[in-house]
């Protein structure tokens, strides 16, 4: 998701504060590998789904970045629909963490 005219730190407190149950708190984080580099905000926030055959949580992790002085994107990496709940698995956020580092506003717009 991507918003324009907003700030990461903003967009990650509303989230948490319309959250209900609440995850953990939003939280700066520094995602790298080798020698790339970023800072985002960090937000856990949960989902519930209920069918015929049962009902459970999952959570999902949000990474907010702040692109540019008016864009922000949130990468999200939600664990699996399953009984119970579920996280996001090791695999999912290392991917989440390699689209925060590579992800970039087209022509630097």
């Amino acid at each position: 998701m991507t918003w324009r005219d907003a700030t990461a730190s903003a967009l990650a407190a509303a989230q948490y504060e319309s959250e209900r149950p609440r995850g953990e708190a939003p939280h700066d984080v520094t995602v790298s590998e080798g020698s790339l580099t970023r800072t985002a905000i960090a937000l856990t926030a949960f989902a519930q789904w209920r069918d015929a055959t049962g009902s459970g949580t999952y959570e999902c992790r949000h990474l907010y970045v702040q692109l540019d002085a008016a864009l922000v994107v949130d990468v999200i990496a939600c664990g699996a629909q399953v009984r119970g709940s579920s996280t996001p698995a090791p695999d999912l956020r290392r991917t989440q963490d390699r689209i925060v580092l590579w992800i970039s506003s087209a022509g630097g717009q």
